[in-house]
């Protein structure tokens, strides 16, 4: 069970085990980014909900990114703590790799090319959700061993699926 902190918005969570409820989490971020603006009188407890559950991601080191399934796997949005454990700033990462895991990964390609498998095969054998195990490249030419877990999307965007994922260090 998490602890969450007195008061969040996510106390109320009933915790079937760390991957629903950080499917929940990591979705209504995901819901309240894609949605931009919302009602005038609905937008500080947004904001406060949005930053709570930001924050909570944060504490417990917990990267998040959406990403397309095309031989890029483009990023299409990441949290902080994603940047932070690459080493890189959101903008670093956009300039730098072009929103390209193909191009993040250079330095550990077989990492990749697991990762990749691992997807595709989930994918094709129509899994809801996908695990791996692999480094993740950081600034100045370390790695993280890192434990990934992806959920499919219903969403798909020109046809290409799409994937919400999340890193955990190990």
């Amino acid at each position: 069970m998490i602890a969450w902190p007195k008061g969040s918005l996510s106390q109320n969570v009933t915790s079937i085990g760390r991957l629903p409820v950080m499917d929940y989490i990591c979705g209504c971020i995901l819901f309240i980014k894609k949605q931009g603006i919302v009602k005038k009188d609905d937008t500080m407890n947004t904001q406060i909900w949005k930053e709570d559950t930001e924050n909570q991601l944060g504490a417990m080191r917990i990267g998040v990114c959406k990403y397309l399934l095309n031989e890029e796997f483009s990023t299409l949005w990441a949290n902080d703590t994603f940047y932070t454990m690459c080493g890189y700033s959101e903008e670093e990462y956009h300039i730098l790799f072009h929103d390209s895991a193909t191009l993040f990964f250079q330095q550990t390609p077989k990492d990749f090319e697991k990762l990749k498998e691992i997807v595709e095969h989930a994918y094709r054998n129509k899994s809801q959700q996908y695990e791996c195990f692999c480094r993740l490249p950081v600034k100045g030419g370390s790695c993280l061993r890192i434990h990934m877990t992806g959920t499919f999307a219903e969403e798909q965007i020109d046809g290409i699926p799409v994937v919400l994922c999340r890193l955990y260090r190990c």
